[in-house]
């Protein structure tokens, strides 16, 4: 399970040195590539502009950032960096989703379907991460406490409260202010109650 949780010291000089590698290999640049409308998100139409085995600029570029983005789900991964300072700082899911096409094409065509398998993990849990900030508190998540009961006496030891009656209070109407329909039902139910008495 990656490492969750409030940051501390390590995992911030982990992510420098990574910001550092990213300035290093001029991944800015890269990114930019990646973003913009000359990038072909379909593998096949990568591969109609560039052939397999040219060597093209393009490809390194793409394989520098794939490999980059590698390192940080192996870290993640592996519980070495927390999972909740790589997600605020980049958007790991969005990059996945515009190389997705690149890799899954790559895979194919190299037979080998565990590459950047790290950074595809780190992608799905992206997609279902909330920032820690927009959590409910720690307090509201922990359930409850409860309360301490006290002991009670075995059912035939207790004593209980004689049951109060229950009764309706009744507001009598003379048979003259009642409604018309209202007395018929009224004597009605009179007459079928003496009739099984009876």
């Amino acid at each position: 399970m990656p490492k969750t949780g409030k940051p501390d010291t390590s995992d911030a000089q982990v992510m420098i040195a990574l910001y550092g590698a990213q300035a290093a290999h001029n991944l800015g640049e890269v990114m930019g590539y990646i973003w913009s409308n000359d990038f072909p998100v379909d593998f096949k139409e990568f591969r109609q502009r560039f052939e397999r085995g040219s060597n093209s600029s393009e490809e390194q570029s793409i394989q520098r950032a794939l490999g980059y983005f590698e390192t940080i789900g192996t870290l993640h991964r592996n519980n070495l960096i927390n999972e909740d300072l790589v997600f605020d700082w980049i958007a790991i899911d969005m990059a996945w989703g515009r190389l997705k096409g690149f890799v899954l094409g790559v895979r194919k065509e190299i037979g080998q379907s565990r590459m950047y398998e790290n950074f595809e993990y780190m992608a799905r849990r992206n997609a279902n991460w909330t920032p820690a900030r927009s959590r409910p508190a720690a307090a509201a998540k922990r359930p409850a406490a409860k309360r301490p009961t006290a002991k009670r006496a075995p059912a035939a030891k207790r004593a209980r409260p004689a049951a109060a009656k229950r009764t309706r209070p009744t507001a009598k109407r003379s048979a003259a202010k009642r409604p018309a329909a209202a007395r018929g039902r009224a004597t009605a139910r009179r007459t079928a109650a003496a009739r099984r008495q009876a």
